[in-house]
């Protein structure tokens, strides 16, 4: 049976627990930096970019590079400077601070239509990156703490479907002639 952790009521320690802590990329290094990164690591598609005072940038998707890369002079051009350099490759997405709470953190991130992503930061500086499958367990744990929390002596999630997001609606069908009446939930 799998156990799910339980998240801590603070903000702080709730993000700390999904962060990804992706090593970032200075802004001036050279292209050629990224690639052995997405090479050695295929289950992180974008490393985050910063600036000299360790305050990120943005994020630089392998997705944007695949073009190049899988191309016959992809690697070349890329090695060039004038073609090749991060900032033409950098991709905006939502910075947010590690206190900031989860419901605008999700809101952000809604907002921006092509983001996998949001960037947490401490005191303006890189701290680490919450990609959507984080965002999405986040939600997830709080709402079972919520359903949790409603009935605190079994530790069950509670009876109201209203929490977890179910709206249940009442169904009068008729069988043989007869009435009757029926519970759905509707996912919503």
């Amino acid at each position: 049976m799998r156990r799910h952790k339980r998240v801590p009521k603070n903000t702080k320690d709730n993000l700390s627990v999904f962060l990804d802590k992706v090593p970032p990329i200075h802004i001036s290094a050279p292209i050629d930096e990224v690639l052995p990164r997405f090479r050695e690591n295929p289950e992180i598609p974008y490393v985050p970019i910063i600036n000299g005072n360790n305050e990120p940038l943005g994020l630089l998707s392998e997705k944007n590079l695949k073009y190049y890369v899988y191309s016959p002079f992809g690697i070349s051009i890329l090695q060039n400077n004038t073609y090749g350099n991060i900032r033409s490759f950098l991709e905006k997405v939502p910075v947010l601070e590690i206190s900031t709470p989860l419901e605008k953190i999700l809101e952000y991130h809604a907002i921006e239509k092509n983001s996998e992503a949001v960037i947490i930061t401490e005191d303006g500086r890189y701290c680490g990156i919450l990609s959507s499958k984080s965002l999405l367990q986040l939600l997830y744990e709080k709402e079972i703490t919520t359903a949790r929390d409603q009935n605190p002596l079994s530790k069950l999630p509670g009876n109201n479907m209203r929490t977890l997001g179910f709206k249940t609606r009442e169904f009068i069908f008729t069988q043989n002639g007869r009435k009757k009446q029926s519970r759905g939930v509707n996912f919503s």
